[in-house]
Formats: C-alpha cells, sequence, structure tokens
C-alpha cells in the first residue's frame, strides 16, 4: 500500500481505531498519517503485521488530532503505528496537547508517542 502526493491515511475517521495494511506500506514526499487520540488511553493505530512501513520524501506529516480535548499525563505511551518502521515523519502537526507534548519515538517495532 502507498500512500503519496497529498494523500492521507487514517485508520478511523470518527473513533479511535486499528487499521490493519495487508502488507508494507510507503509514505512518501507530501503524504500524511492522521491519528486521533482520546488524550486518556486510545490512540488510532495502524498495524502492518508484514512488511513494515516506510516513511521518506519532503513533507511526510504525522498529524494527531485530540477532539476530546483530554491531556494525557507525562510518560504516557500511545503506539500509533506497529510493525518494523523506517525512515521518520519530517513534521508532526498537533503533538501539544495542553503542557505536553507527544514526542514521536521510532523502533524497529513501530512508531509511539511519549507524553513529556
Amino acid at each position: 500500500m502507498a500512500v503519496s502526493g497529498s494523500g492521507r491515511m487514517s485508520p478511523n475517521f470518527t473513533n479511535v481505531g486499528t487499521l490493519t495494511a495487508p502488507g508494507s506500506t510507503q509514505f512518501t514526499a507530501n503524504s500524511k498519517l492522521v491519528v486521533q487520540t482520546d488524550g486518556m488511553t486510545k490512540i488510532d493505530k495502524l498495524a502492518i503485521p508484514t512488511g513494515g512501513a516506510s516513511i521518506s520524501g519532503s513533507g511526510t506529516r504525522l498529524e494527531i488530532t485530540n477532539p476530546g480535548g483530554v491531556i494525557p499525563v507525562v510518560g504516557q505511551r500511545f503506539l500509533v503505528l506497529s510493525g518494523a518502521v523506517t525512515g521518520q515523519f519530517a513534521f508532526v502537526i498537533g503533538a501539544t496537547l495542553g503542557n505536553i507534548t507527544l514526542v514521536p519515538t521510532y523502533s524497529a517495532l513501530g512508531l509511539e508517542l511519549v507524553a513529556t
């Protein structure tokens, strides 16, 4: 699966949910992954059980929405993408929730947002 150009992927448009990709997923120039959090325990997740995710190109964005306005606590972790990840999003939009910042943490196991 590829998200390119001004393409957008959002696991769930109305509620927090999980989207499972059928195989490897590529985010290329100007594409974005949009995730919604309830600010407490749940966040949208893109699960990629095989193939992992590749993030490359200028303008790639991770956008975080928090429609309920609930602020997470320091140290809270949200798994946004499960599966191997190579590369990083060029921009993170909406990472500041009140006095908390959600910091992206990339690993071979996925992408987590950590409240600091």
